[in-house]
């Protein structure tokens, strides 16, 4: 039971993290609303990641060999390994989703408003946390090529001066992560080697 818990914990921030985002999308306030949950979800994920080095130490605890990597036999092996499995990937797209965030607001703020919606960037540094680390270069990656692939479709169409909107294409890409992570590309040899 506790397995599948684990397992579906970051699938639900995603898709809660999807239904928050359309639902501010209809009401006011909504940058300051999502700058809120962003910090609320970077609290859960944090939690989340605690509690799996809770659960990570009752297992070796309970087992003849696993507690002699706890910290009654060996200092700092087990805060080594809870952080470098359970916290750094989250730190890392956290830190690459705060930098994101000031970058395109100050990039909107230079061009007058024109490129994002105010509530923008922190939709996309909200879904580049949850991704992960290394689910946020894929994330990334997969905005980029969608978003290219859309211009060269509006270009052949004839379309001249069309301003495409991502504000949609975040949390598609955030629910395409989804699929990544069921899939078994976590267990192919480019995902092993992105990973920390």
């Amino acid at each position: 039971m506790s397995e599948i818990l684990v397992s579906f914990i970051p699938t639900v921030l995603v898709v809660g993290a999807v239904g928050l985002v359309l639902r501010v999308r209809k009401g006011r306030n909504k940058a300051r609303s999502l700058k809120g949950a962003f910090y609320i979800f970077v609290l859960l994920v944090f939690s989340y990641s605690s509690w799996l080095s809770y659960l990570q130490y009752k297992i070796w605890a309970g087992n003849e060999l696993g507690r002699y990597f706890l910290p009654e036999y060996q200092v700092g092996y087990f805060y080594f390994y809870s952080f470098t499995l359970f916290f750094l990937p989250y730190l890392l797209s956290f830190i690459l989703g705060a930098l994101f965030i000031y970058l395109l607001t100050k990039l909107n703020n230079s061009r007058d408003k024109t490129l994002f919606e105010d509530e923008e960037p922190y939709i996309a540094g909200l879904f580049m946390f949850l991704s992960g680390y290394p689910g946020i270069l894929i994330y990334f990656v997969s905005i980029l090529a969608v978003y290219l692939l859309w211009h060269i479709v509006e270009m052949f169409r004839g379309a001249k001066d069309v301003r495409l909107p991502l504000y949609y294409l975040w949390p598609i890409a955030a629910l395409l992560m989804i699929l990544v992570w069921r899939s078994s590309f976590v267990r192919s040899d480019i995902w092993l080697l992105l990973k920390i």
